[in-house]
């Protein structure tokens, strides 16, 4: 079971990822949501409808952003590109070879790694 933090993560990933294939409307309302932290109640008061629709409309989206996820593996495919460089840049950290080369490497992957300028 994920904890509210990753569910929150992986959502915001799937909005950056899909988010322009949903309505205005349901854009509008998971932007406020997932990125700017507004409440259901306030987000049912910003777009003029209840609680329960603005809910409704969030629950959706969050839905469909996932059944796309399902049959795209955007997400899943980015993760894995990732963990792939994470694993190149581990390995090259590690090699004894010419310094100077070796940090050029290093500096070329880092932006697309969990690590940055520094890290190893």
């Amino acid at each position: 079971m994920k904890c509210m933090i990753d569910e929150l993560l992986h959502n915001t990933e799937l909005f950056d990822l899909y988010g322009a294939l949903l309505t205005d409307r349901q854009r509008e309302c998971l932007s406020m949501y997932l990125l700017d932290d507004y409440s259901v109640s306030e987000i049912g008061e910003e777009i003029g409808t209840s609680r329960q629709a603005a809910y409704d409309m969030i629950h959706r989206a969050i839905k469909i952003l996932e059944e796309y996820e399902s049959k795209l593996l955007l997400l899943k495919k980015q993760h894995d590109r990732e963990a792939v460089l994470d694993k190149a840049y581990d390995a090259i950290a590690g090699l004894q070879c010419d310094e100077e080369k070796r940090k050029a490497i290093l500096m070329l992957i880092g932006p697309y790694t969990g690590y940055h300028q520094g890290d190893k």
